[in-house]
């Protein structure tokens, strides 16, 4: 079910119109909920507290009666996303094959926005989701680092 709306959102949903966090008032350093808002469609990606893993679905009105909503689309690295489409997604399993994070690049129109695609991860932990920025580190000249 993941990799189908995973798939949806890199075949369908367009670019990335805004980004929210839900959180419960008595964690509000804590997420745990993120809402990804597309222009053809709106997905949540949250924590399955029974057993540590990550859930994207379809965002439905239920989560707004268990949660508050900030709006944190001007926030890094949301910021960035903005405005861009997922080129690729990817579903991060740990050792255990149990999915923990899920991970999207974000590129621009061409003309429109920078070459540089922005590589976000949700991943989770025991208590909340973790966003993080994913980079590319340049690959230094290896013959200079041999011997003979």
């Amino acid at each position: 079910m993941i990799r189908d709306e995973l798939e949806r959102i890199v075949d369908e949903a367009g670019a990335l119109r805004a980004v929210g966090y839900f959180f419960d008032p008595d964690r509000p350093t804590e997420i745990a909920a993120v809402r990804l808002m597309f222009v053809d469609g709106d997905w949540l990606v949250s924590l399955n507290r029974s057993d540590a893993t990550v859930e994207l679905t379809q965002t439905s009105d239920d989560v707004f009666d268990r949660w508050r909503l900030a709006n944190v689309s001007g926030l890094a690295p949301w910021a960035d996303a903005i405005g861009r489409t997922a080129l690729w997604t990817r579903l991060v399993e740990d050792q255990l094959g149990a999915p923990d994070a899920v991970q999207f690049e974000f590129v621009g129109v061409p003309g429109e926005s920078s070459g540089e695609s922005l590589l976000i991860q949700l991943m989770t932990t025991d208590i909340a989701l973790v966003v993080q920025v994913v980079s590319t580190l340049p690959t230094p000249d290896l013959a200079a680092r041999t011997r003979g």
